[in-house]
């Protein structure tokens, strides 16, 4: 399956640089127009990424399990871009999160206790609750965008756990781009 995902770099503050925010949906099939996205599984699948990708979409994963990890991957996307001649022309590292929306503060709570319950069933061998974004709508973004800050990543893509919450996903995302200067453009991304 294809996914489609609307990205719009958000202007921070001058520590940061600046962030794009994107809902993953489904997507008809590709025309040719979308640019090429790799979301790569092995080393070999990102160094081709890297060398050839217009998008390098991350993800945690058993591999990567941890903010720390992740960290060090985008570092290591860098470097790979810089040791290929792409330096400036490098493609934009995004950031795969999980999402799950929460009404108030104790949904949150139940919403954490219920995922940590269904990993640990799963028996994975990585605990994605640190790298998993429960949140209410209010601060959902903030913390999706910190995440991807915390990294190194240029971008986060929302992948919402439960599809009730993908509307109100882009509804939020559609709002920050509101509160955003006219001078952030909006980009498509795959």
């Amino acid at each position: 399956m294809t996914s489609s995902t609307l990205a719009r770099p958000y202007p921070s503050s001058d520590e940061a640089p600046a962030l794009s925010l994107a809902v993953s949906r489904p997507a008809p099939l590709a025309d040719g127009s979308a640019p090429v996205a790799v979301r790569p599984g092995t080393e070999t699948e990102l160094a081709l990424g890297v060398a050839r990708a217009d998008v390098v979409r991350l993800a945690f994963s058993a591999r990567v399990p941890t903010p720390a990890a992740m960290a060090r991957l985008v570092a290591e996307v860098t470097r790979w871009a810089d040791d290929v001649g792409r330096g400036p022309a490098a493609p934009p590292t995004l950031l795969d999160v999980e999402v799950v929306l929460a009404p108030d503060a104790a949904g949150v709570r139940a919403a954490r206790e219920r995922l940590a319950y269904l990993d640990a069933l799963a028996g994975l061998g990585w605990l994605p609750a640190s790298t998993r974004v429960v949140a209410t709508p209010g601060a959902v973004v903030a913390a999706a965008l910190g995440l991807a800050r915390s990294v190194g990543a240029d971008g986060v893509v929302l992948l919402p756990l439960a599809a009730r919450d993908a509307g109100t996903l882009e509804l939020l995302v559609a709002a920050h781009d509101r509160a955003t200067p006219p001078d952030a453009t909006r980009t498509d991304l795959t």
